[in-house]
């Protein structure tokens, strides 16, 4: 979470969204991904207003739908909570894990660069014409298409911040994407990535 700034939040909430830390188990097919970080979530989803000291589970199912847990995860009495409750899980011989590994059994981990998103993108770039273009060059070489765009503020030949957000596309490709953009000469700063979640 350390790479999201407080003008990432604003953009996002812009564009409708809100920034929340997820962590997210999905099957897909053959596969399951397993992965934590911040994302962009739709202001109407209820994920999106949880806050301060409470958690959530939302959860998909194929014949319930959507179902929500939601309670106290956080703060001093919820977290001394379930701290006991694991110490006695442990003591008492019922604690157990669940280890998943590449090529193990029928499902097998997704790699991260085999995920399919939305993602929001946030250069720091001078305020040059043709910035724009490059970018999406770079951007359209790797068969990744663009939404939307926003560059706002105008600082001739100073850095300036260029959030795109694009249609659905493959994380490896955005990430090499990004490290061909990263060395243009008018990139001033490190992107800043987030993805979509519904």
């Amino acid at each position: 979470i350390s790479c999201v700034e407080q003008i990432d939040i604003k953009y996002a909430q812009e564009l409708g969204y809100r920034v929340e830390l997820l962590a997210l188990a999905k099957r897909r097919d053959d596969s399951v991904e397993l992965r934590v970080h911040p994302c962009l979530v739709k202001e109407a989803h209820p994920i999106a207003h949880v806050d301060g000291a409470f958690n959530s589970v939302f959860i998909e199912g194929e014949f319930v739908g959507d179902t929500m847990l939601y309670g106290q995860g956080a703060g001093r009495w919820p977290t001394a909570s379930a701290i006991v409750a694991d110490l006695i899980d442990v003591a008492t011989g019922r604690a157990s894990t669940l280890r998943l590994r590449p090529g193990e059994g029928r499902l097998r981990v997704r790699p991260m660069r085999e995920i399919d998103a939305r993602y929001y993108i946030r250069f720091q770039a001078l305020d040059k014409p043709g910035v724009l273009a490059g970018m999406a060059g770079v951007l359209g070489s790797h068969s990744i298409s663009i939404a939307s765009a926003i560059q706002r503020e105008r600082h001739h030949g100073q850095s300036v911040p260029v959030v795109i957000i694009t249609y659905p596309a493959r994380e490896g490709a955005v990430q090499l994407a990004l490290s061909e953009i990263a060395k243009l000469d008018v990139i001033t700063g490190r992107a800043v990535l987030l993805r979509e979640e519904e």
